[in-house]
């Protein structure tokens, strides 16, 4: 594929050429503050995970030579509770021989065990990552399940269009045979693919076949590398248009689950590392929005100090909810009955008296009370009354008054 110097595709390995001098300025041209958060995270346990388990955060080391020593990078990683993602082959081929110089360097299996006990001896997660090109993929899944074996707590496939002879050289059938020979071997691991994030990009990528073995997706997302002329015009193409911020973490992250979420894959997204705190909490707060984790840089070796505060506290292990208060219940404001003015002190129940001669007899229906029925509303009481008062009748309303309890104050329905 040809391509212009304008829209010549910048991936991770033009951003170690780069170096922190050009890319760290842009940073701190559009800086949106340098805050975040600088509450240290709990160490990562030191015993390997079972199989199939997501990792937490973790960043990806290239080269010992490029990145730091492996003392260096242990120390600061469990300092902070992430954890390693160790370049281990690329194609068929072992590290070593892209790093001879290397005081670890990853020959075979072996050298993968020493580097796993190195690093988890510390408490650091040991995970492993590699680049395939497709050309033997039978070949490529056995390195991968040897890795596995080995100690490596995950494996991620670094999954790129062509560059010369580098990254994926081959079609989907090829992605198609890696997965099954890989699920064949390891059919408990927990496998990853990290592709370029850029929709035009993973629309060219076996992606539909990576997803169907793998268990989540960690798409390359870089701001500041994705922030040019051409990459804007074509995020605009793709319904993503740039505002004057440029590309900013939140709209990467959004074209990210556009072209990616479709696969129904967990995505824990790669950060810039040579950003700082105010972009990569920016980046860390969308991406929990979007319901995304365990988030990683690349690369060490260039991820800014105030960086791994940030990255650490992406971790889903330690991001704990607070309880939600019950809401205080409405006050239910009952009016007060009218007080029944009585004169005299309710006598003792009596029996109803029958009329006598001479008297006229009234009905008086009382209200519902507590324990009465639809039959009881039609109550009738007699009462007598004399040419010399109404005390007979009176008494006989105030004993039934006394322990009545009007409508919506416990009476019944």
């Amino acid at each position: 594929m040809v391509a212009s110097i304008a829209t010549r595709r910048i991936d991770r390995r033009n951003l170690l050429r780069v170096g922190g001098g050009g890319l760290a300025a842009l940073a701190l041209l559009k800086t949106p503050g340098l805050g975040g958060s600088t509450a240290s995270a709990a160490s990562a346990t030191a015993a390997p995970a079972a199989a199939g388990v997501a990792p937490g955060p973790l960043a990806w080391v290239w080269r010992f030579k490029e990145d730091g020593s492996p003392e260096a990078i242990r120390s600061l990683l469990a300092e902070h509770g992430v954890g390693v993602l160790l370049k281990v082959f690329d194609g068929t081929s072992w590290m070593a021989r892209y790093d001879q110089s290397s005081p670890m360097p990853m020959r075979g299996p072996e050298s993968v065990r020493a580097a796993a006990d190195f690093f988890e001896s510390a408490g650091v997660p040991f995970h492993a990552w590699c680049v395939v090109n497709g050309h033997d993929p039978i070949t490529e899944a056995r390195m991968a399940s040897q890795v596995l074996d080995a100690g490596a707590r995950t494996i991620t496939f670094d999954l790129e269009l062509p560059e010369g002879t580098n990254y994926w050289q081959a079609g989907p059938a090829e992605a198609r045979i890696l997965g099954e020979e890989m699920r064949r071997l390891q059919p408990n691991a927990y496998l990853s693919v990290a592709p370029d994030a850029r929709p035009w990009q993973v629309e060219s990528l076996p992606m539909a076949e990576f997803a169907a073995f793998c268990n989540d997706i960690c798409p390359q997302t870089y701001w500041h590398i994705f922030d040019t002329p051409a990459n804007h015009r074509l995020l605009a193409r793709h319904g993503f248009p740039v505002g004057p911020d440029g590309v900013t973490p939140e709209l990467i992250l959004d074209a990210t689950m556009a072209s990616l979420g479709r696969h129904g894959k967990p995505v824990r997204p790669i950060g810039q590392g040579n950003s700082n705190a105010g972009w990569w909490q920016r980046f860390a707060d969308h991406a929990n929005r979007l319901g995304m984790s365990n988030l990683s840089t690349w690369r060490f070796g260039n991820t800014a100090a105030d960086v791994w505060p940030v990255l650490s506290s992406t971790n889903s292990a330690l991001q704990v909810s607070a309880p939600v208060p019950e809401p205080e219940p409405e006050p239910v404001v009952v009016a007060e009955p009218e007080p029944v003015a009585i004169t005299e002190q309710p006598a003792a129940p009596v029996a109803e008296v029958q009329p006598a001669a001479g008297t006229q007899s009234s009905s008086i229906t009382p209200p519902l009370g507590e324990n009465a029925s639809q039959g009881d509303l039609k109550e009738t009481l007699s009462a007598r009354t004399t040419s010399t008062g109404k005390k007979d009748w009176q008494e006989k309303l105030a004993e039934i008054l006394k322990n009545h309890k009007p409508f919506g104050i416990g009476g019944g329905k």
